[in-house]
């Protein structure tokens, strides 16, 4: 059985440093707060044997966004698909098979979570068929 992640694993460090890289990337256009990376927020939960980190960032005081959290998650997916993690070694991708469609990335912004003081980010981490198998169902892609 594999072991689950933890906040003492290099991959939670690694995988916690991509999503403040992301979240850092779009700061100023979803007026988001950034702290050191050290200082970031993050939970793991397994739920159905998929793992989830909810990280949070402060949001600036008094500030709109022009985006909803559905456009958001939407635009932090693709940056993490096409830019952020393809053109990193350590967060591998996962692959389930041997086809076309069996390998994926191993981050998935699940969830964005708004509020006046802050913004939650639903992370799942791809390292299993069960969360592969889920992410593919949020994408609507069948496998």
């Amino acid at each position: 059985m594999k072991k689950r992640l933890s906040k003492t694993d290099f991959m939670y460090l690694q995988i916690l440093y991509a999503i403040w890289r992301l979240v850092m990337y779009y700061s100023h256009l979803f007026q988001i707060d950034v702290k050191e990376p050290a200082k970031t927020v993050a939970d793991i939960t397994q739920k159905d044997g998929v793992t989830h980190l909810q990280i949070t960032f402060s949001r600036i005081e008094n500030s709109e966004i022009e985006y909803s959290a559905l456009e958001m998650k939407d635009i932090f997916n693709e940056y993490l698909r096409y830019v952020l993690l393809p053109n990193q070694k350590l967060i591998p991708p996962y692959q389930n098979g041997t086809g076309i469609y069996d390998l994926i990335e191993s981050l998935y912004i699940d969830m964005v979570y708004l509020a006046d003081s802050y913004i939650l980010l639903d992370v799942v981490y791809i390292d299993n068929p069960l969360a592969f198998k889920y992410v593919r169902e949020q994408e609507k892609i069948l496998i």
